[in-house]
């Protein structure tokens, strides 16, 4: 094949095929227990997808106050904790992120 010979169809038809398979290959944990920390705050839940602009989280809460940031992280008891209502799929904003971890503890659901 001589790429220089190719049309724009086909030049297009390989990009789609390029860029689904990259859209489809996420290093986020999806379907694990996460910690999404951004630029203002703290969210707990399950990574329900990740898209081009927002991560998708259930069973979440908004951690207003974690106390010792490493001791949150390791045991997973927090100061306060505000819980959305369990089926509410709640969307946190990519560009926010400073960072995301796994939550090996269980979820902090109860409105504290």
């Amino acid at each position: 094949m001589d790429i220089n010979q190719l049309t724009i169809g086909q030049i297009k038809e390989i990009q789609s095929i390029c860029v689904g398979e990259m859209k489809n290959k996420s290093t986020y944990p999806v379907g694990a227990n996460v910690i999404v920390r951004t630029v203002t705050m703290i969210y707990t839940g399950k990574l329900k997808q990740v898209t081009d602009t927002d991560f998708i989280l259930n069973e979440c809460s908004w951690i207003p106050e974690t106390g010792r940031y490493m001791n949150f992280v390791a045991e997973g008891k927090v100061n306060e904790c505000e819980p959305y209502p369990e089926e509410l799929d709640v969307f946190v904003n990519r560009g926010s992120l400073l960072d995301i971890c796994e939550m090996k503890t269980s979820l902090p659901r109860s409105q504290k």
